[in-house]
């Protein structure tokens, strides 16, 4: 299963390193800079008057995004951060965070957004790991965070966006209105550093993958224009968050390419405030992830009006979309949703069904400029069918794990990334999603998929969400446990767990069936929204 832009793959050897990394030439000199690429390339398209950000009631034009830039590294270099070095953003969706992020970029700093809505371990944590020197925090935000940032010793300078009681850190609005909007790009190279983005932490704490100058082009040429068909007369709504790698993309990376505008919400809002922008903003591409479109598609049958007409693409990415899911979005408003496959370490979707040609229960086929394999635990590729551990090879993926070599050395084998995703393909290139490797369940001695438990739960309508692990029996045998959300309209009765158990498990073999059916009112997920099963293991 390779793109039409890759060689076939290597033999499987183990030597997975030989050779370049296939797909997609960009053309960019040694000595490069993104952010000075992106907003030079912007103003000499003439885009200078052109709106780039609607954020609330603030517009900004692609010359207006150009200074704020400017001002935003020179407001860092005057804190005295150097080339190399981090800072944070633990900021909303804004102007200011595409500006600060920019700036850091710039002047050969490196960015390091932070997770909405951290925990107070996780957030020290975080700034342990980055030893980051400037941090720009939100003033709600603020409050949460309680003594942490006196805690790192690296720590020096903190900026406060927005109205702060507190008063002791210096204001991020007025740090930028007083800095310089005349701005040199720091010497940097298409290998350094730009940014790193922190995993989703779904088996344990994040890991920071690094990514490079060059690597966000790559996913600009090969997903926007080529699945995409990303022009500047498009508007982008997309609702995961800009500290994702994912969101990263669609909202700042994508728009500034193409010359397309992009809306920023400051928060996830419930579905009726999704409907409201699609309403005010009239956006032609719309991503989101299976909970969202879920939301939405139950919303407008519970009578919330809608307006999705200006809508040409639904995208959909974090975690398979069921294919009920799809099939009822799809009647309801004559949209498809093309489902892909994205990671922190690859930067973007790497793997996506094409307009027009989306297969129901499958992340599509790899993107032009990726090729993948589908591996056994010997290194040897799988047939069509079988199972397998997904690797993709493509110029954006992270050459290493900030500060975790042994993880760099298991992940990133060469040019090949190892996903820990696993999954089957079919004769034409599809990929089907099986799950995490190490969420699968040994049962019997047979693999079983906790993912294809799931969707069965999942088509069945009185289920909302459902997860499944392994758990022992009173033998000390594993059996499958289901976690299943319901409507609250619906009673979590004995009997409903009964009947949704034995429908399930009908024409399944053994080792496939569910021995215990359990009624949560919620699943644990991370901030992106993957689900964490190794919770509800330990929780057992």
């Amino acid at each position: 299963m390779s793109s039409s832009l890759s060689p076939s793959p290597p033999s499987p050897t183990g030597c997975r390193a030989a050779g370049e990394t296939p797909g997609i030439d960009l053309g960019l000199p040694r000595d490069f800079n993104l952010a000075d690429h992106l907003l030079k390339r912007a103003l000499e398209a003439g885009w200078s008057d052109r709106v780039v950000f609607v954020c609330k009631d603030r517009v900004v034009t692609f010359g207006e995004l150009d200074e704020m830039v400017n001002r935003a590294g020179n407001l860092l270099a005057g804190l005295g951060l150097q080339v190399e070095q981090r800072v944070g953003l633990y900021l909303a969706d804004s102007p200011n965070f595409a500006a600060l992020f920019l700036g850091a970029i710039r002047i050969g700093a490196v960015p390091v957004p932070f997770h909405g809505m951290l925990r107070p371990y996780e957030f020290r944590y975080l700034l342990r790991d980055s030893r980051i020197r400037v941090m720009a925090v939100d003033a709600d935000l603020l409050p949460e965070l309680g003594g942490i940032l006196s805690e790192s010793p690296w720590l020096e300078h903190v900026l406060v966006s927005g109205t702060c009681s507190e008063g002791r850190y210096p204001s991020l609005e007025d740090g930028l209105m007083d800095a310089s909007p005349e701005l040199q790009a720091a010497a940097t190279t298409l290998d350094d550093a730009a940014f790193w983005i922190y995993s989703s932490g779904a088996t344990g704490f994040p890991k920071a993958a690094v990514h490079l100058h060059h690597d966000p082009l790559y996913c600009c040429e090969a997903f926007a224009r080529s699945i995409l068909q990303l022009t500047e007369q498009d508007v982008i709504l997309s609702l995961p968050r800009m500290f994702m790698a994912y969101g990263l993309g669609n909202s700042l990376f994508f728009p500034l390419w193409s010359g397309a505008r992009s809306i920023l919400l400051s928060r996830i809002p419930e579905s009726s405030g999704i409907l409201e922008a699609c309403r005010a903003h009239r956006p032609t591409l719309l991503f989101g992830s299976p909970p969202i479109y879920r939301d939405l598609l139950e919303a407008v049958e519970g009578g919330a009006s809608a307006d999705l007409s200006s809508l040409r693409l639904c995208l959909s990415a974090g975690e398979p979309l069921p294919p009920g899911l799809l099939t009822r979005f799809q009647e309801k408003f004559g949209l498809q949703i093309l489902d892909g496959l994205s990671s922190s370490e690859a930067l973007h979707v790497f793997v996506s069904n094409r307009p027009g040609q989306v297969r129901p229960g499958s992340f599509g086929q790899p993107v032009p400029g990726y090729t993948i394999r589908l591996e056994d635990d010997q290194g040897q590729e799988v047939a069509p069918g079988e199972l397998g551990t997904l690797l993709v090879r493509g110029d954006s993926t992270s050459p290493c794990f900030w500060n975790q070599h042994r993880k760099t050395a298991r992940t990133m084998l060469g040019s090949w990334l190892v996903t820990g995703d696993k999954c089957t393909g079919d004769g034409e290139g599809y990929l089907f999603y099986a799950g995490r490797s190490d969420d699968m369940i040994r049962v019997a001695g047979m693999l079983v998929s906790p993912v294809e438990i799931e969707q069965n739960l999942l088509a069945m309508p009185e289920v909302q969400e459902a997860a499944v692990i392994g758990s022992a029996d009173e033998q000390g045998l594993t059996r499958l446990r289901a976690f299943v959300v319901i409507p609250s309209h619906l009673d979590p009765s004995r009997d409903l767990s009964e009947a949704l158990r034995a429908r399930a498990n009908t024409e399944q073999s053994p080792c496939r069936q569910i021995r215990w059916l359990e009624f949560v009112p919620e699943l644990p997920r991370t901030v992106t929204g993957r689900l964490q099963r190794y919770k509800l293991r330990d929780s057992g």
